[in-house]
């Protein structure tokens, strides 16, 4: 019965080193686990870093061109609305004396030709589209740049349903009142000599329609401009945040 138990005994704790053993190795294999998970977590966050700032630079490029195409936009404006004034006070003076008819033609070629075009948010639209902005980190620049791009938006549907407009009503009288001709004489020689007929100009300076589209272009072309103001106010927040994302 002793031998038995001494036997049992001895059997039992080779069976407990055993157990002890193969725990040890899984805990080693556990343990190896984690390490690689950690190590493969933290390769993973280095590369949304690398990603997020790639992303922060090209917002930043992107940022920067958008200021200064909205800084020429805002001078086309500008522009603009000066050559409607110049134009307007042609119409209101009771006598619709021109005195400078190259001037006049060249303001009206001015208040019909210029267009605004809002910039495309190439880079905004590729973290929408694909997902990525989660890589941003800043929600708060988020945030702001929707803030932001939804002005921009607006913007552009502002001009396109009230300075847009008067500038095809504005086409209409190149169109259907100048002949062939004349047209060509107006936009590519600009030569004294070759001035549309003085019953142009009088259609022109009577036509109330014609009026109308100067005097929108001018009210027109007032708001876009304080619109614009905003959205080149807006501006400065986000890309202040993406270059302190940068430093």
């Amino acid at each position: 019965m002793i031998n038995f138990l001494r036997k049992f005994r001895r059997q039992n704790m080779k069976s407990t080193k055993y157990l002890k053993y193969a725990l040890g190795e899984i805990i080693l294999v556990v343990i190896g686990i984690l390490i690689a998970l950690a190590i493969n977590q933290a390769n993973e966050r280095h590369k949304k870093l690398v990603k997020e700032q790639e992303y922060l630079q090209s917002l930043h490029n992107e940022l920067v061109n958008d200021s200064l195409l909205f800084v020429e936009t805002q001078t086309g404006l500008r522009e603009v609305e000066a050559a409607a004034r110049r134009i307007a006070m042609v119409l209101e003076d009771p006598k619709h004396k021109i005195t400078d008819s190259l001037g006049f033609i060249s303001d009206f070629r001015t208040i019909i030709n210029r267009t605004q075009m809002m910039p495309d948010p190439v880079v905004w639209q590729e973290l929408l589209n694909t997902g990525n902005l989660e890589l941003i980190q800043d929600r708060q620049l988020i945030e702001t740049l929707y803030n932001h791009y939804h002005k921009v938006k607006a913007c552009q549907v502002d001009y396109d349903n009230n300075v847009h407009y008067f500038v095809l009503k504005g086409r209409y009288f190149d169109s259907s009142i100048l002949h062939v001709k004349e047209t060509d004489d107006l936009f590519d020689n600009f030569k004294m000599d070759q001035m549309p007929r003085v019953a142009v100009f009088e259609i022109l300076l009577n036509s109330k329609e014609f009026d109308h589209v100067v005097h929108g272009m001018v009210s027109g072309t007032i708001i876009s401009q304080l619109i614009l103001g905003g959205v080149q106010e807006s501006i400065k927040k986000p890309l202040a945040m993406v270059k302190q994302q940068l430093d």
